[in-house]
Protein backbone atom coordinates (compact mmCIF):
# COMPACT_ATOMS: atom_id res chain seq x y z
CA UNK A 1 0.00 0.00 0.00
CA UNK A 2 2.92 2.29 0.74
CA UNK A 3 3.77 2.45 -2.99
CA UNK A 4 0.52 4.32 -3.59
CA UNK A 5 1.49 6.98 -1.08
CA UNK A 6 5.12 7.44 -2.07
CA UNK A 7 6.60 7.70 -5.54
CA UNK A 8 10.22 8.01 -6.57
CA UNK A 9 11.59 10.24 -9.31
CA UNK A 10 15.33 9.98 -9.76
CA UNK A 11 16.99 10.37 -6.39
CA UNK A 12 14.11 12.33 -4.90
CA UNK A 13 11.42 11.09 -2.55
CA UNK A 14 8.01 12.74 -2.81
CA UNK A 15 5.30 12.31 -0.20
CA UNK A 16 1.74 12.63 -1.35
CA UNK A 17 -0.54 15.20 0.30
CA UNK A 18 -2.46 12.57 2.27
CA UNK A 19 0.73 11.46 4.09
CA UNK A 20 1.77 15.07 4.62
CA UNK A 21 -1.57 15.79 6.23
CA UNK A 22 -1.26 12.74 8.47
CA UNK A 23 2.20 13.73 9.68
CA UNK A 24 1.06 17.29 10.31
CA UNK A 25 -1.92 16.16 12.39
CA UNK A 26 0.28 13.69 14.23
CA UNK A 27 2.75 16.45 15.12
CA UNK A 28 0.04 18.90 16.12
CA UNK A 29 -1.50 16.33 18.45
CA UNK A 30 1.65 15.06 20.15
CA UNK A 31 3.83 18.18 20.21
CA UNK A 32 1.76 19.93 22.91
CA UNK A 33 1.80 16.74 24.99
CA UNK A 34 5.57 16.48 24.67
CA UNK A 35 6.05 20.14 25.57
CA UNK A 36 3.69 19.80 28.54
CA UNK A 37 5.58 16.71 29.71
CA UNK A 38 8.92 18.50 29.48
CA UNK A 39 7.47 21.42 31.42
CA UNK A 40 6.22 19.14 34.18
CA UNK A 41 9.59 17.39 34.25
CA UNK A 42 11.43 20.67 34.72
CA UNK A 43 9.06 21.73 37.50
CA UNK A 44 9.44 18.46 39.42
CA UNK A 45 13.23 18.44 39.14
CA UNK A 46 13.35 21.95 40.57
CA UNK A 47 11.59 20.83 43.78
CA UNK A 48 14.19 20.17 46.52
CA UNK A 49 14.66 16.48 47.33
CA UNK A 50 16.84 14.34 49.56
CA UNK A 51 19.20 13.25 46.81
CA UNK A 52 19.97 16.82 45.78
CA UNK A 53 20.78 17.71 49.38
CA UNK A 54 22.64 14.51 50.21
CA UNK A 55 24.89 14.32 47.16
CA UNK A 56 25.61 18.03 47.02
CA UNK A 57 27.08 17.67 50.50
CA UNK A 58 28.84 14.37 49.71
CA UNK A 59 30.47 15.88 46.62
CA UNK A 60 31.78 18.72 48.79
CA UNK A 61 33.05 16.54 51.66
CA UNK A 62 34.28 13.37 49.96
CA UNK A 63 37.92 14.49 49.72
CA UNK A 64 38.12 14.84 53.51
CA UNK A 65 35.98 11.79 54.37
CA UNK A 66 37.78 9.00 56.25
CA UNK A 67 34.76 6.78 56.94
CA UNK A 68 32.09 6.12 54.30
CA UNK A 69 28.85 4.52 55.48
CA UNK A 70 26.77 2.46 53.03
CA UNK A 71 23.50 0.59 53.33
CA UNK A 72 19.73 0.87 53.42
CA UNK A 73 17.15 2.64 55.60
CA UNK A 74 18.33 0.78 58.72
CA UNK A 75 21.71 2.48 58.29
CA UNK A 76 20.65 5.93 57.16
CA UNK A 77 18.41 6.23 60.25
CA UNK A 78 20.75 4.28 62.54
CA UNK A 79 24.24 5.83 62.22
CA UNK A 80 24.90 9.49 62.89
CA UNK A 81 28.28 10.37 61.32
CA UNK A 82 28.59 13.51 63.40
CA UNK A 83 29.16 11.29 66.46
CA UNK A 84 32.01 9.29 64.93
CA UNK A 85 35.54 10.31 65.86
CA UNK A 86 36.88 10.57 62.32
CA UNK A 87 35.31 12.57 59.44
CA UNK A 88 32.47 10.40 58.13
CA UNK A 89 29.57 10.54 55.72
CA UNK A 90 26.40 8.44 55.63
CA UNK A 91 25.72 7.55 51.98
CA UNK A 92 23.05 4.98 52.86
CA UNK A 93 19.45 5.54 51.86
CA UNK A 94 15.98 4.00 51.94
CA UNK A 95 15.67 0.79 49.85
CA UNK A 96 19.32 0.96 48.77
CA UNK A 97 20.56 -2.51 47.79
CA UNK A 98 24.08 -3.94 47.75
CA UNK A 99 24.60 -3.37 44.03
CA UNK A 100 23.84 0.32 44.54
CA UNK A 101 26.28 0.39 47.47
CA UNK A 102 28.92 -1.04 45.14
CA UNK A 103 28.13 1.57 42.47
CA UNK A 104 28.44 4.41 45.01
CA UNK A 105 31.78 3.11 46.24
CA UNK A 106 33.08 2.68 42.69
CA UNK A 107 32.07 6.26 41.87
CA UNK A 108 33.44 7.97 44.98
CA UNK A 109 36.48 5.89 45.93
CA UNK A 110 38.76 7.64 43.38
CA UNK A 111 37.67 10.99 44.87
CA UNK A 112 38.36 9.98 48.47
CA UNK A 113 42.14 10.09 49.07
CA UNK A 114 41.73 10.00 52.89
CA UNK A 115 39.23 7.14 53.03
CA UNK A 116 40.26 4.50 55.58
CA UNK A 117 37.07 2.62 56.46
CA UNK A 118 33.84 1.62 54.72
CA UNK A 119 30.97 0.59 57.00
CA UNK A 120 28.37 -1.69 55.43
CA UNK A 121 25.44 -3.69 56.71
CA UNK A 122 24.57 -7.10 55.32
CA UNK A 123 21.17 -7.51 56.91
CA UNK A 124 18.18 -9.83 56.74
CA UNK A 125 17.13 -8.47 53.33
CA UNK A 126 20.46 -9.38 51.67
CA UNK A 127 19.51 -12.85 50.34
CA UNK A 128 16.48 -11.57 48.44
CA UNK A 129 16.48 -7.85 47.75
CA UNK A 130 17.75 -5.97 44.70
CA UNK A 131 16.43 -2.47 44.02
CA UNK A 132 15.86 -2.80 40.28
CA UNK A 133 14.06 -6.13 40.74
CA UNK A 134 11.72 -4.83 43.44
CA UNK A 135 8.53 -2.80 43.61
CA UNK A 136 10.77 0.08 44.72
CA UNK A 137 12.61 0.12 41.37
CA UNK A 138 11.27 3.63 40.67
CA UNK A 139 13.85 4.90 43.17
CA UNK A 140 16.55 4.27 40.56
CA UNK A 141 15.57 7.61 39.00
CA UNK A 142 16.96 9.43 42.06
CA UNK A 143 20.46 8.15 41.37
CA UNK A 144 20.25 8.73 37.62
CA UNK A 145 18.89 12.28 37.85
CA UNK A 146 20.63 13.71 40.92
CA UNK A 147 23.90 11.80 41.42
CA UNK A 148 26.87 10.66 39.33
CA UNK A 149 26.11 7.05 40.34
CA UNK A 150 25.02 4.65 37.59
CA UNK A 151 22.55 1.97 38.73
CA UNK A 152 20.45 -0.65 36.89
CA UNK A 153 17.30 1.02 35.63
CA UNK A 154 14.49 1.14 33.11
CA UNK A 155 14.37 3.80 30.35
CA UNK A 156 11.48 5.53 32.15
CA UNK A 157 13.73 6.19 35.14
CA UNK A 158 15.50 8.94 33.22
CA UNK A 159 12.39 11.05 33.84
CA UNK A 160 10.59 12.04 37.04
CA UNK A 161 7.16 12.11 35.41
CA UNK A 162 7.53 8.63 33.89
CA UNK A 163 8.94 6.95 36.99
CA UNK A 164 5.84 7.44 39.14
CA UNK A 165 2.11 7.87 38.44
CA UNK A 166 1.36 11.34 37.09
CA UNK A 167 -0.95 12.29 40.01
CA UNK A 168 2.02 11.99 42.40
CA UNK A 169 4.08 14.45 40.35
CA UNK A 170 1.08 16.75 39.99
CA UNK A 171 0.53 16.73 43.76
CA UNK A 172 4.19 17.60 44.40
CA UNK A 173 4.00 20.47 41.92
CA UNK A 174 0.77 21.80 43.45
CA UNK A 175 2.05 21.67 47.02
CA UNK A 176 5.41 23.27 46.25
CA UNK A 177 4.47 25.95 43.71
CA UNK A 178 0.85 26.75 44.63
CA UNK A 179 0.61 26.04 48.35
CA UNK A 180 4.25 27.03 49.03
CA UNK A 181 4.85 23.91 51.11
CA UNK A 182 8.42 22.81 51.59
CA UNK A 183 8.89 19.09 50.86
CA UNK A 184 9.37 16.77 53.83
CA UNK A 185 13.05 15.84 53.62
CA UNK A 186 14.60 13.26 55.92
CA UNK A 187 18.25 14.17 55.21
CA UNK A 188 20.14 16.03 57.90
CA UNK A 189 23.82 16.80 58.45
CA UNK A 190 26.39 14.42 56.90
CA UNK A 191 23.73 12.28 55.21
CA UNK A 192 22.10 11.17 58.47
CA UNK A 193 18.32 10.87 58.27
CA UNK A 194 15.59 11.67 60.77
CA UNK A 195 12.06 10.49 60.08
CA UNK A 196 9.45 13.15 59.46
CA UNK A 197 6.93 10.83 61.13
CA UNK A 198 7.06 11.27 64.89
CA UNK A 199 5.08 9.83 67.78
CA UNK A 200 4.61 6.56 69.62
CA UNK A 201 4.88 3.32 67.68
CA UNK A 202 2.75 0.21 68.18
CA UNK A 203 5.18 -2.72 67.82
CA UNK A 204 2.84 -5.67 68.12
CA UNK A 205 1.86 -5.84 64.46
CA UNK A 206 4.62 -3.73 62.97
CA UNK A 207 7.35 -6.33 63.40
CA UNK A 208 5.35 -9.12 61.78
CA UNK A 209 4.51 -6.95 58.77
CA UNK A 210 8.07 -5.64 58.33
CA UNK A 211 9.68 -9.08 58.68
CA UNK A 212 7.17 -10.54 56.25
CA UNK A 213 7.94 -7.80 53.73
CA UNK A 214 11.67 -8.54 54.05
CA UNK A 215 11.31 -12.32 53.81
CA UNK A 216 11.92 -12.90 50.14
CA UNK A 217 14.73 -15.33 49.40
CA UNK A 218 15.72 -15.55 45.75
CA UNK A 219 18.71 -17.66 44.68
CA UNK A 220 19.57 -15.48 41.67
CA UNK A 221 19.43 -12.31 43.77
CA UNK A 222 21.51 -13.95 46.51
CA UNK A 223 24.21 -14.78 43.96
CA UNK A 224 24.08 -11.27 42.51
CA UNK A 225 24.34 -9.72 45.96
CA UNK A 226 27.26 -11.95 46.88
CA UNK A 227 28.98 -10.73 43.70
CA UNK A 228 28.28 -7.14 44.76
CA UNK A 229 29.82 -7.84 48.17
CA UNK A 230 32.93 -9.28 46.52
CA UNK A 231 33.16 -6.20 44.30
CA UNK A 232 32.93 -3.89 47.33
CA UNK A 233 35.60 -5.90 49.18
CA UNK A 234 37.91 -5.87 46.14
CA UNK A 235 37.54 -2.12 45.67
CA UNK A 236 38.40 -1.58 49.32
CA UNK A 237 41.36 -3.98 49.18
CA UNK A 238 42.82 -2.26 46.13
CA UNK A 239 42.60 1.11 47.90
CA UNK A 240 43.94 -0.25 51.22
CA UNK A 241 40.60 0.48 52.89
CA UNK A 242 39.09 -1.58 55.71
CA UNK A 243 35.57 -2.94 55.12
CA UNK A 244 33.68 -3.17 58.40
CA UNK A 245 30.48 -5.23 58.21
CA UNK A 246 27.96 -4.55 60.94
CA UNK A 247 24.49 -5.50 62.10
CA UNK A 248 22.08 -2.92 63.43
CA UNK A 249 19.69 -3.59 66.33
CA UNK A 250 16.06 -4.50 65.76
CA UNK A 251 13.05 -4.64 68.03
CA UNK A 252 12.28 -8.06 69.44
CA UNK A 253 8.99 -8.17 67.53
CA UNK A 254 10.93 -7.99 64.25
CA UNK A 255 13.54 -10.53 65.35
CA UNK A 256 11.08 -13.27 66.29
CA UNK A 257 9.16 -12.95 63.01
CA UNK A 258 12.17 -13.56 60.74
CA UNK A 259 12.50 -16.83 58.85
CA UNK A 260 15.51 -18.63 60.33
CA UNK A 261 16.45 -20.16 56.96
CA UNK A 262 16.90 -16.65 55.53
CA UNK A 263 18.83 -15.57 58.64
CA UNK A 264 21.18 -18.51 58.03
CA UNK A 265 21.73 -17.40 54.43
CA UNK A 266 22.45 -13.86 55.60
CA UNK A 267 25.04 -15.16 58.06
CA UNK A 268 26.56 -17.39 55.38
CA UNK A 269 27.02 -14.40 53.05
CA UNK A 270 28.88 -12.56 55.81
CA UNK A 271 31.08 -15.55 56.67
CA UNK A 272 31.97 -16.19 53.02
CA UNK A 273 33.18 -12.61 52.62
CA UNK A 274 35.19 -12.42 55.84
CA UNK A 275 36.84 -15.76 55.04
CA UNK A 276 37.78 -14.61 51.53
CA UNK A 277 39.18 -11.13 52.27
CA UNK A 278 41.72 -10.12 54.90
CA UNK A 279 40.53 -6.50 54.91
CA UNK A 280 36.95 -7.45 55.82
CA UNK A 281 35.71 -7.93 59.37
CA UNK A 282 32.31 -8.37 60.97
CA UNK A 283 31.13 -7.45 64.43
CA UNK A 284 27.59 -7.35 65.82
CA UNK A 285 28.58 -6.42 69.38
CA UNK A 286 27.02 -2.96 69.17
CA UNK A 287 23.75 -4.48 67.93
CA UNK A 288 23.65 -7.25 70.56
CA UNK A 289 23.79 -4.78 73.44
CA UNK A 290 20.49 -3.95 75.07
CA UNK A 291 18.23 -1.30 73.50
CA UNK A 292 15.11 0.01 75.13
CA UNK A 293 11.83 0.33 73.28
CA UNK A 294 12.14 4.12 73.16
CA UNK A 295 15.27 3.72 71.00
CA UNK A 296 13.15 2.54 68.05
CA UNK A 297 11.11 4.44 65.49
CA UNK A 298 9.45 1.17 64.48
CA UNK A 299 10.31 -2.52 64.69
CA UNK A 300 13.34 -2.39 62.38
CA UNK A 301 14.52 1.24 62.51
CA UNK A 302 16.20 3.20 65.26
CA UNK A 303 14.99 6.68 66.06
CA UNK A 304 17.32 9.63 66.62
CA UNK A 305 17.85 8.65 70.26
CA UNK A 306 18.61 5.06 69.30
CA UNK A 307 21.01 6.20 66.57
CA UNK A 308 22.96 8.15 69.18
CA UNK A 309 23.25 5.05 71.38
CA UNK A 310 24.27 2.78 68.50
CA UNK A 311 26.76 5.22 66.94
CA UNK A 312 28.44 5.71 70.32
CA UNK A 313 28.88 1.96 70.64
CA UNK A 314 30.02 1.72 67.03
CA UNK A 315 32.70 4.29 67.82
CA UNK A 316 34.16 1.94 70.39
CA UNK A 317 34.17 -0.89 67.84
CA UNK A 318 35.95 1.24 65.22
CA UNK A 319 38.44 2.49 67.79
CA UNK A 320 39.30 -1.05 68.80
CA UNK A 321 39.75 -2.26 65.22
CA UNK A 322 41.53 0.79 63.85
CA UNK A 323 44.80 0.16 62.09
Amino acid sequence: MFRFLVCRYGAGLYILPILKAFLLRFSLFFLPLILAGLGLEALVRHIPNDFQVKYRELNRLITSTETLILGNSHVVYGINPALLERPAYNAAFVSQSLDVDAAILKTYLPRAPRLRTVILTVDYTAPGYRLHRSAENWRAKNYLLYTPVEVPHKPAHHFEVLSLPLPISAERIWEYYVENKDPDLITRNLGFAVSVVQGETEFNNNGRIAAGRHTNYDELIRQENEASLVKIAELCLQANVKLQLITLPYHEDYMVNREQSQVALQEEMITNLTDQFSNVSYDDTAARDQYSENNFRDSDHLNERGATVFTTRLNALLRGGRR
